[in-house]
């Protein structure tokens, strides 16, 4: 907060609070005086609560544990006072922001369901050590994120970026700026070995649901994948080929296509087909699973009879009918493990490993029934 005259003839009275977080500079006594007349720094806080500066200090940005009874006395001379803790003002001083910054996926205006549960879980994990999440949206470009840390936006001590692509500019500008960071989703090539990262089992889940479908004797199988620059659409289209590979079978008659991840995406991939075919189609999120029902039923054909669909995630399943196989991943876990691994980064906790596994669950249902 900064006050000046327009005049230089006016004698300025200079002050640095004893907290070191806001400069004044007056016109006069009296100027001063207004001002400054219900205005409470720490050591004020400190005296009217009956504590050592530094207690205070510790309530006030979590930095030690202070018992329930004495950070209520703090809190209530705080009030009593008026006093504002500034944290920006503090951060330049201890490093420490208390904020983590959280990076949603590079597609523009793509909120998926999950995202509740994913925020949830890294939520309440950041608030029980004492951090707050920031959340980024619509950081679609390099300049996007530059404008965040340029424009004082990027306050934050770490972050979770989740679903990393090939030439990952959010990790460039991340490790450009020496900010830690944790991936949700397994690191691209160019990425250092080093990297942590949570990540679901999705060349295994895709392995597992295609292993179903070519046991049931389907040999025409549609698979509609997300984009090819995301690294879970690139461990996904591995564990299809694998499987073929495995089971010694041919993959002519199949088809990989790839698409942003929205349900028009999928319905025009759908229609562009010059002729349909498959038997069986496999698609990366319920979204896309959405449009083939739609698309097959339009077609008068039905799911789990005339045709097999198995979808590699997604949140609901009742408001599919027949019931949908879905991979199901418990992404308020996710947010939990990510959001651990990296505040335990930012606090110099050991860390056994650079990664962590989270494992995910099969659900077969009525859509995935039909047999060749």
């Amino acid at each position: 907060m900064k006050m000046c005259g327009s005049t230089k003839k006016i004698k300025k009275i200079f002050k640095k609070s004893i907290d070191k977080d806001i400069f004044l500079c007056y016109h006069n006594s009296q100027e001063k005086r207004f001002f400054e007349g219900n205005m409470s720094n720490i050591v004020d806080v400190a005296r009217e609560a009956g504590v050592a500066v530094s207690t205070v200090s510790n309530v006030l940005s979590n930095k030690k544990f202070v018992s329930e009874k004495i950070s209520k006395r703090v809190l209530d001379a705080c009030n009593r006072l008026n006093y504002k803790y500034n944290i920006v003002a503090a951060s330049l001083v201890t490093k420490k922001t208390k904020v983590i910054g959280v990076f949603l996926e590079t597609t523009k205006d793509m909120f998926h369901d999950f995202y509740f549960d994913l925020l949830k879980g890294i939520s309440l994990t950041a608030a029980h050590r004492g951090y707050s999440p920031i959340l980024y949206f619509n950081i679609l470009e390099q300049n996007d994120l530059t404008k965040v840390f340029l424009t004082g936006r990027g306050l934050m001590e770490g972050a979770i970026i989740l679903a990393p692509i090939e030439n990952d500019f959010r990790v460039k500008e991340l490790e450009k700026d020496g900010t830690p960071y944790v991936l949700i989703g397994a690191p691209s090539q160019e990425m250092s070995e080093n990297v942590y990262y949570v990540d679901s089992e999705n060349e295994n889940n895709t392995f597992e649901i295609t292993k179903h479908l070519l046991l049931n004797g389907h040999r025409k199988i549609l698979f509609l994948n997300g984009l090819k620059n995301f690294t879970i659409n690139r461990d996904r289209e591995r564990g299809f080929i694998k499987t073929f590979s495995k089971m010694n079978l041919e993959m002519e008659g199949c088809k990989i296509i790839n698409i942003p991840s929205t349900e028009e995406s999928a319905l025009a991939a759908l229609n562009d087909l010059k002729e349909f075919s498959y038997t069986a189609c496999i698609t990366e999120s319920n979204i896309a699973a959405r449009a083939v029902y739609g698309f097959v039923n339009k077609k008068g054909l039905t799911v789990g009879k005339d045709i097999a669909v198995a979808s590699l995630g997604g949140m609901e399943r009742d408001e599919f009918e027949p019931k949908l196989t879905t991979v199901f991943t418990d992404f308020e876990d996710v947010g939990i493990k990510s959001s651990t691994l990296l505040l335990d980064i930012l606090n110099d906790k050991e860390i056994s490993n650079h990664y962590v596994v989270n494992k995910s669950t099969i659900h077969y249902d009525v859509s995935s029934d039909f047999k060749i």
